[in-house]
């Protein structure tokens, strides 16, 4: 199973800060925390996830924007390359989790929204 871990930074739920988050996914679940080595902060459930894309949010480009029945989070990576790897290994862990995708708005061939096939 897709197992990815790494440094994101995640806007805030309450507070629309931005901060730096340590993320593991592992078997359905994207959790976050402080550090690699404190507690966990909070778990998304993928299996529940809606659209996973990339998008320009808030003066900030190339934010991963991923949509569940609770919040919708957005996430940078460090690099564009950093970002599509994160955007394949949530979709994949979705999709084996949830096979009723592709979601409505994503082309699951494609994370480029502004490029058209």
């Amino acid at each position: 199973m897709t197992t990815k871990t790494g440094w994101l930074v995640k806007e805030g739920a309450i507070v629309k800060s931005w901060n730096r988050r340590w993320f593991t996914l592992r078997n359905g679940y994207l959790t976050y925390s402080q550090t690699e080595a404190t507690k966990t902060l909070g778990v998304i459930d993928l299996r529940k996830a809606g659209k996973i894309i990339i998008l320009d949010y808030k003066e900030k480009r190339n934010c991963i924007h991923l949509e569940t029945a609770e919040r919708t989070f957005y996430l940078l990576a460090e690099t564009l390359e950093d970002t599509d790897d994160w955007i394949e290994a949530l979709r994949f862990s979705r999709a084996h989790f949830n096979p009723s995708i592709p979601v409505e708005g994503e082309n699951p061939n494609f994370y480029r929204p502004w490029l058209k096939i």
